[in-house]
């Protein structure tokens, strides 16, 4: 029981790896092909996508309790959340596979549980304004990038279950 166990959870977080990585690649590509951000009105540069700002690491601090007092701290902190969070969210498509019958019911309720999370985990520990009051691009980009990583780790989960 204990390896069937742990081959289900790594075979998670492996998806989750797979799933942040092609979100994290569409998101570079979307950030090349718009162009550079013009500054608003008070000369800050506006956020397209909450998943890669600044954010992210005010959430994991509020929740972590930590402060991360340098540049290289921040960096360090939104990397460790970015692929550790992302990663290890694959098990949660693992968990909705043993209650929701069907590859596609169950990545369709994984889509759904990572966009919840997004649109609450961010406006309640992350200060970003609540999701009525995102931007059009801001929610494209959510809905967008969670489509991507949940749909990776929905395909990677199905091929590694075939090889078994």
């Amino acid at each position: 029981m204990t390896g069937r166990l742990a081959r289900t959870a790594g075979e998670g977080v492996l998806a989750g790896f797979a799933g942040t990585t092609a979100m994290t690649v569409t998101a570079a590509v979307y950030a090349r092909r718009r162009g550079p951000l013009e500054p608003d009105e008070s000369g800050t540069l506006p956020v397209i996508d909450f998943d890669n700002s600044d954010h992210v690491v005010i959430a994991a601090a509020r929740l972590l309790r930590l402060k991360p007092r340098t540049p290289a701290a921040r960096r360090a902190l939104f990397h460790l959340v970015h692929w550790g969070y992302g990663s290890a969210v694959g098990i949660g498509r693992q968990l909705i596979g043993r209650v929701v019958p069907g590859e596609f019911a169950g990545t369709a309720v994984f889509y759904l549980a990572t966009q919840a999370m997004a649109v609450t985990v961010f406006p309640l520990a992350g200060d970003t304004p609540p999701p009525w009051r995102w931007s059009r691009e801001q929610r494209a980009t959510s809905v967008v990038g969670h489509l991507v990583y949940a749909g990776t780790v929905g395909a990677v989960l199905a091929a590694l279950r075939r090889r078994r």
